[in-house]
């Protein structure tokens, strides 16, 4: 019987929310940062949502896949201007401290 190992990686989506989001009557955008794996997934689902929400809000999304290191960074540091961020690996209790007004959940496992 052969064994096989399997690699899985959990990618954390990461939120600042609320009030960071530019924002008139008729269009929102949203703009995100970081792993390069969930791209392709991130940019499908994006076009599903601004189809969803096309008679209600014109939502225009943005995702720069540089890495996970700087979707985490981007989000800490609010200068970079981003509103989620992709990660490969989860917050440390240290940077959930620093972040009281970020929200961590995962959005895919590949």
């Amino acid at each position: 019987m052969e064994t096989f190992a399997v690699l899985a990686v959990l990618i954390m989506t990461v939120v600042r929310l609320p009030g960071d989001v530019t924002c008139d009557r008729k269009t929102i955008l949203l703009r995100g940062a970081g792993a390069t794996l969930p791209s392709d997934v991130y940019m499908a689902w994006m076009a599903g949502y601004r189809s969803y929400r096309y008679d209600f809000v014109n939502v225009q999304m943005e995702y720069d896949a540089r890495g996970s290191g700087y979707g985490k960074q981007a989000i800490a540091n609010q200068s970079y201007d981003v509103e989620y961020a992709g990660s490969d690996s989860a917050p440390t209790e240290a940077e959930m401290a620093l972040n009281l007004d970020v929200w961590f959940f995962p959005s895919m496992a590949g």
